[in-house]
Order: structure tokens, then sequence, then C-alpha cells
């Protein structure tokens, strides 16, 4: 467990953004269309030399140096802030010119602009941030040019942690996906932007203590890998009319199907049953052998035909993942052509012949 307390090294804040990278780029590629991505800001500059800045005094830095042949990430530390550093102010100005821009519980973005013998910006509380696109800074003799960085001013390991990397990374990925589809909404019906979202989205649930949300992000991660957006139920705000079975319920029916990791007693065990069997949800599961939630979950699948149960060994999760998606995949054509069979104004050859 991380020291909330504890100061974020160099090797962690090195490893956290690798990571992110890693995600991020994985996550781009699997959701995005090729000619949306050139638009995504941070995708444009990638790969990169990037240099992670930790201060012993004030925040993290994290500057995409250069275009490069493959992503290489710098670590670097010091006493200097973290401010100061990646705009390179010079020692003891800071008190005696005058601050453009601070900084306390917000992030700042900073858009082509040029600033002059001036402290540019100043990181006052944690919760402060800023995102610098085509910045630059004079200040004498003395500039700085930066083409895409961060500023941040939290220095807490807990913050900076491989979870958080993969977390954020999919977030942002996330973000853009909806700005796509906001694009697209205006010219689409409600039950097109529906279906359109069911045909990547799988909604994960299962236990989310420290261990549980371990295991599902190892399972989200993957998902990510093979093209599909995990849905997890705390990532996404509440509608405030609903209780969250509810919430639960309208996220696992605008789903391709829905994934469980009942290794361990959390909400799933209502879920399971109040949700997914009473909605006819698409649903597998997936526990870690030797562990389960709970008896009450154990062979539900036996009395269904749309659910389904599969036990891993942790080195092998993805194994089980791909045999449980091909099961999954495989019967969503059968629930169409059920569906067909039953709806006859579904059916495109029966319309055709009206």
């Amino acid at each position: 467990m991380v020291d909330e307390a504890a100061v974020v090294s160099e090797e962690e804040l090195v490893r956290y953004v690798e990571t992110f990278l890693d995600e991020y780029k994985v996550a781009v590629e699997a959701l995005l269309d090729p000619e949306v991505r050139g638009q995504l800001i941070r995708y444009s500059y990638l790969p990169a030399r990037v240099i992670a800045y930790v201060s012993s005094s004030v925040g993290v830095a994290i500057n995409y140096v250069a275009k490069n042949t493959e992503v290489r990430v710098e670590g670097w530390s010091g006493a200097k802030r973290a401010d100061d550093f990646l705009l390179s102010v010079p020692d003891g100005l800071r008190g005696e010119a005058s601050i453009a821009v601070a900084l306390k519980s917000s992030v700042g973005t900073f858009h082509h602009v040029t600033f002059n013998n001036i402290v540019p910006i100043s990181l006052d509380d944690e919760a402060a941030g800023a995102i610098l696109i085509d910045v630059q800074s004079k200040i004498g003799p003395i500039s700085a040019d930066i083409e895409y960085a961060e500023l941040y001013g939290t220095t807490r390991a807990s913050s900076w942690t491989r979870e958080q990397a993969r977390a954020r990374a999919l977030q942002e990925v996330k973000l853009a996906l909806a700005d796509v589809w906001r694009a697209q909404e205006f010219s689409l019906s409600l039950m097109e932007v529906i279906r359109r979202r069911k045909e990547r989205a799988v909604l994960i649930l299962g236990s989310f203590k420290e261990s549980g949300r371990e295991r599902i992000n190892r399972i989200r991660q993957y998902l990510v890998s093979l093209g599909y957006l995990p849905v997890l139920v705390d990532e996404y705000p509440d509608i405030e009319e609903q209780n969250l079975a509810q919430k639960v319920t309208t996220l696992g029916l605008a789903s391709r199907f829905v994934i469980v990791e009942d290794s361990e007693a959390a909400g799933q065990l209502y879920e399971l049953g109040a949700v997914c069997k009473a909605n006819d949800l698409l649903t597998v599961i997936v526990r870690e052998r030797g562990r389960q939630a709970s008896f009450m979950t154990r062979s539900i699948s036996t009395t269904s035909t749309i659910i389904n149960e599969y036990d891993y060994d942790p080195p092998t999760l993805h194994g089980t993942l791909d045999e449980a998606i091909v099961w999954a995949e495989r019967k969503i054509p059968e629930l169409k052509q059920a569906g067909r069979s039953t709806y006859p104004w579904r059916d495109p050859g029966d319309q055709a012949s009206r």
C-alpha cells in the first residue's frame, strides 16, 4: 500500500509516465479511428522524448521535449519548483517579479502564449495544474520553448502509481471518444446512438476494494487491447433520479455484454440476480480458481442460456477471457436470430416482402 504522505520518487514518476503512455497508445488505437487520432494533441506528439521532473519543494513537470523514433522517458529531480524548472525561471526571481497566473484548485490550459519578463505560472496548491501547448517564456536572455507539457501541484506518491496511470489514460481516451460521439449525435437518433455504443461497450462488475480493483483493471486493460470500451460503474456520474441498481441496469442494457469478476464478495452478489438475470443481460462470470464470492452465485449459469461461468488462474487470465469472449460473441448472433424469429418487423426479408 502506498504511504499517503510519501513523496513520489524520480523512478516512480518515470514508471507512471511509461505506464500512462503505454495504456494511452493502446486505448487510442483500439477505440478511435485513424482520422480521429491525429486530432489528439498528446497523440500527435508521440513517440517522443519525455522529461519527468519531480521537485522536492513544489510540483511535478512532464515535458514532451521532442519527437523521437520511440517513447523515451527520462527522470529528473531537484529542489527547484516544477513550474520554475519547466519555464526556466531564474533562481531568485520569484518573490521579486510579478506572477502572471497563480493556480490554486484548478487546472489551467495555456495555448500559444508568450510570457515576457514575468514569472509565468505559480502552482499554489496541491490541486493546481496546467497544460501548456506551444508556450514561450522569455526572461532577459533566458528563454523556454514548450511544445507540450503538463504541470501538477501534487508530489504525493499515491497520485503517481501505475494504477492511477492506467485509469487516467483510459479516462482521457474515453473523453475523446465521447467528444466524437457527441459530434455524431447531432445527426443520429437516440436508438442509433445506443446501438453504436453497444458495439464496443462491456460493463465490468465486481469488488472495487483494492484487490478486487486490481483484478478488474487487468480485465479492463485486456479488453482495451481487443478494441472494446470497458465500462466501470464508478467512473460514470450518477443520474440523480435513479438508484444504484437502476444505474447499473442502464449501463448494462447499453453494453454488448457484461463481465462479472466474482472472486470476492461485493455488490455483484446483488447485481447478478437483480440486474443481470432479471434483465436477461448476456453475462460472463469469471473467478480466480480457488476463490468465490458466495455459494449464492456459484452455478447461476445452470438455469440460464445467456450466463456462463469460468474459473481462471491469474497467469492465464487472458486465455480464459478469450474463451469467455468467444462464447459471448457467438451468443450475440443467436440472440439476434431469435429476436428476428419472434418479432417479424426485425426481419429485413420479411419487411421487403410486404
